[in-house]
């Protein structure tokens, strides 16, 4: 889980995992979804998708989630 506005990580694709990993973008499914670096760990659309992949649930983004 990454996003284009990381002020740390630059270029983006600095933060992608290799093999096995599945590396996504916030923006992906959120275009207008302005997260940074620290952020990705409080944002609501980041925990959405998160939880959905840690339990086996279909991923679904939530791109209002406080």
């Amino acid at each position: 889980m990454g996003s284009i506005m990381d002020e740390l990580v630059r270029p983006t694709e600095n933060a992608a995992l290799a093999d096995g990993a599945t590396n996504v973008l916030i923006q992906s499914w959120c275009p207008l979804r302005i997260v940074g670096h620290l952020g990705l760990v409080l944002d609501g659309t980041t925990y959405t998708v998160v939880r959905g992949a840690l339990t086996d649930s279909p991923v679904r983004p939530d791109c209002y989630a406080l």
